[in-house]
């Protein structure tokens, strides 16, 4: 049996508090077969009566679970529990042992979701074994577009968000640069630097500059004390299916799972490809927001507003008896 280990700090309270964004959240880790996970969970409110299916918020490269507190503050009230872990080599889950082997595609990440869910258990009181309500950001979206085809008996409805899968092909050229051997060196410096442009988020929008500038030194300091960081980000790149995951889409269509697509029409990190999304998943709903880089629905509170009422109502409808 798995066990559940929560954090060990100075006050040996072994809790982590993030009430300052979402009510009684608690971070803990978990060990996994290859390795520890960190995750974020976020009990939803017992004075709701619904007993709501819990939602599994995976975020995309080079970012950590963090970037879903906001969201979950904003469905706490609404009697939702929120699990949001840290990908494998990102934050502060692990670099997993079969890391330097293994592929790090969509089916290496959506297994260590599987297992996750699993090892939650009886920590979430069976709420993991029941069908969740499951959203991905960017490469989380293509990690939860895997998870989903997997898994449909375990989903009862997914949002992708700037989700990745069905990218313009890369071409000769950049695949080849992709596997320089001094790719780890300049992936990180990419990542550190001009972390404020337009296509990832509005650079007039003072919390989206917050968000980027203290994402950029938060990788820096990954970078230099995560063991599995840089060459993490370098086998994703090297291994993900960017732009080759209509199939899988296609699956979740077929399996009838309800789906909700949101773009950012200013995206240039991941450009948004509605047609192709039409295509593998034409009963899927769709949300377009416009003066919207890739992450700033997530940011901004005109498109937070937007974002989460949209949010709210999905999982409502896609819920309903």
């Amino acid at each position: 049996k798995l066990e559940t280990e929560e954090i060990e700090q100075p006050d040996k309270t072994q809790q982590i508090n993030m009430a300052s964004e979402a009510s009684e959240a608690v971070g803990e880790f978990v060990q996994l077969e290859q390795g520890k996970v960190f995750y974020r969970y976020f009990p939803g409110s017992r004075d709701v009566v619904d007993d709501k299916p819990l939602v599994l918020a995976v975020h995309g490269i080079s970012a950590e679970g963090t970037i879903y507190n906001p969201l979950a503050a904003y469905l706490q009230p609404l009697g939702y529990d929120v699990v949001a872990p840290d990908l494998w080599n990102h934050g502060q889950s692990e670099k997993p042992s079969h890391a330097d082997t293994a592929p790090n595609d969509d089916a290496f990440f959506a297994s260590q979701l599987f297992e996750l869910v699993q090892a939650l258990s009886e920590r979430t009181n069976g709420k993991t074994d029941r069908p969740m309500l499951v959203i991905g950001m960017s490469l989380g979206g293509g990690i939860v577009a895997r998870f989903t085809a997997d898994h449909p008996e375990l989903v009862a409805a997914v949002v992708f968000c700037s989700a990745t899968g069905m990218q313009a092909d890369l071409g000769w050229f950049a695949k080849a640069l992709i596997n320089l051997p001094c790719l780890p060196k300049l992936a990180v410096r990419a990542l550190l630097g001009r972390p404020n442009r337009k296509p990832y988020v509005d650079p007039d929008a003072p919390e989206s500059v917050a968000h980027s500038t203290a994402t950029a030194r938060r990788n820096g300091d990954l970078a230099q004390n995560h063991p599995g960081f840089a060459s993490g980000l370098v086998a994703i790149a090297r291994s993900f299916p960017f732009a080759a995951m209509d199939s899988v889409y296609a699956r979740i269509a077929a399996n009838k799972t309800p789906a909700l697509v949101v773009f950012g029409l200013q995206d240039k990190v991941v450009v948004p490809q509605p047609e192709r999304f039409a295509a593998a998943m034409p009963n899927a709903r769709v949300l377009s927001l416009d003066d919207c880089g890739h992450v700033d629905m997530h940011l901004q509170s005109s498109l937070q507003a937007t974002f989460y009422a949209e949010v709210k109502a999905f999982f409502a409808e896609s819920t309903r008896h």
